[in-house]
């Protein structure tokens, strides 16, 4: 049952899983976007971060509570940047990856921002009766070429030092990843985004957001390889904002994802 789900979530899309209705609808190409959930996405879009943030975030990928992923996180800003902390869970009882990451992000002059985060996981298979933990990182870079475009790199766990019986130190797990954002209006993004990991297919996806109104926001993106198709909605009230979407995969079927952002005064 445990390679079963380490299998499906392999073959359901990358081993980072990056949280956030906004990249969900997007169909994950969202690490050229200022965005507080750049805290697991990309941690330089934690930039863009003014006042006190906390979010949530659940999918429940093909309907499964075994393939669960929740994610959370709180953003404080500081001088001269933006300093956070985040969890991730994803799996059930009998097999779960669990992650607390502390993230600090800030911009060097207009035009350039980065971000790193320090990770510590752990991981249980009840079936296999094993469990270790791995200390790891990620790193990214936003970059404005012009006034509308805005390029990113992002890598995860380059390097990581895993427990157990086999620990020590581990290269083969990384995950690099290139995007782009175009603001083709005040109210139209185009995102585009390319990643790889070692052992893995390059991956390709691209996303259209579209502003409606002052508090509804419609998007939709496209994966490949495994082929994907998502869309979903952003609204908000007072300090409350929701971002709702749904992701169809190409053989496994469809699943939604939900996640709500508090902004403090």
């Amino acid at each position: 049952m445990v390679s079963v789900l380490m299998a499906l979530r392999g073959f359901a899309g990358t081993g980072s899983i990056p949280a956030g209705g906004r990249s969900a609808a997007l169909a994950q190409a969202s690490i050229a976007l200022f965005d507080p959930w750049g805290i697991l996405n990309n941690q330089a879009g934690m930039v863009s971060c003014s006042t006190l943030v906390c979010g949530i975030y659940a999918e429940n990928r093909f309907m499964m509570k075994e393939l669960g992923y929740q994610a959370g996180f709180l953003l404080i800003p500081t001088r001269p940047g933006v300093a956070g902390l985040s969890f991730t869970r994803y799996g059930h009882a009998a097999y779960n990856e669990n992650e607390l990451g502390i993230t600090y992000a800030r911009s060097f002059g207009l035009h350039f921002h980065a971000g790193l985060q320090l990770t510590s996981s752990f991981i249980f298979a009840m079936e296999k009766e094993y469990r270790y933990s791995q200390a790891g990182f990620a790193a990214g870079i936003i970059t404005q070429l012009t006034p509308d475009l805005f390029l990113a790199l992002h890598i995860v766990d380059p390097v990581n030092w895993q427990t157990g019986k086999n620990g020590g130190i581990r290269t083969g797990n990384s995950l690099l990843q290139m995007g782009m954002a175009y603001h083709l209006s005040e109210k139209i993004v185009l995102t585009a985004q390319a990643e790889k990991e070692p052992a893995g297919n390059i991956q390709v996806m691209a996303g259209f957001e579209y502003q409606l109104s002052p508090a509804l926001t419609f998007r939709s993106g496209i994966m490949a390889h495994p082929v994907q198709v998502s869309f979903g909605t952003g609204t908000h009230w007072k300090r409350l904002f929701i971002d709702l979407s749904a992701t169809m995969h190409q053989q496994l079927g469809w699943f939604p994802q939900v996640s709500l952002r508090f902004v403090a005064r």
